[in-house]
């Protein structure tokens, strides 16, 4: 495994796009977890927006680096 935090981990064949991209991801996990915690509802609901676009932002840049790859 070459990327391991809290909420994400990622093994195969690092890159540095992606561990940018796993980065973002996390720190979203972070402010859901923070915002939750603050009872702050409405900004746990833009966080989990913001998740959805990392996640798929990590999708679109490992989908570029496998074509890449091959």
């Amino acid at each position: 495994m070459w990327f391991s935090t809290h909420d994400v981990e990622a093994s195969g064949m690092k890159n540095d796009l992606v561990q940018e991209k796993l980065k973002a991801v996390q720190a979203e996990c972070d402010s859901i977890e923070n915002y939750f915690y603050k009872l702050r509802f409405s900004a746990v609901q833009q966080s989990i927006k913001n998740l959805q676009s990392a996640v798929n932002n990590l999708k679109l840049t490992i989908d570029e680096v496998k074509a890449v790859k091959n």
